[in-house]
């Protein structure tokens, strides 16, 4: 295990944050949401120990994709698409 750089409290390792990233931005990607839902992203990526990407004003209508860094040579890719009924799908990943 390595140690936090802010709070020196053991984390776990690389690829076991991944898993629970990945599967915490799963569940998140199976609800509509009213909006694009950056901050509950950017607090999935902190609690496993990834950095947050920076929100950027990035929350255009119809379909949007990019990707980010969020440290230790991986990237978050994201995806959303507003429905015609306002609602907005979701899909995030960490890879």
């Amino acid at each position: 295990m390595t140690l936090c750089e802010n709070c020196k409290t053991k984390m776990p390792n690389l690829q076991t944050r991944l898993h629970r990233v990945n599967k915490a931005l799963h569940a998140l990607g199976l609800v509509y949401h009213p909006t694009v839902p950056m901050p509950e992203i950017e607090a999935i990526l902190s609690a496993n120990g990834f950095e947050a990407y920076g929100e950027d004003n990035q929350t255009g209508i119809g379909e949007i994709s990019f990707h980010r860094s969020v440290g230790e040579g991986k990237y978050l890719h994201m995806s959303w698409y507003q429905m015609p009924s306002g609602r907005f799908e979701v899909t995030a990943y960490v890879n």
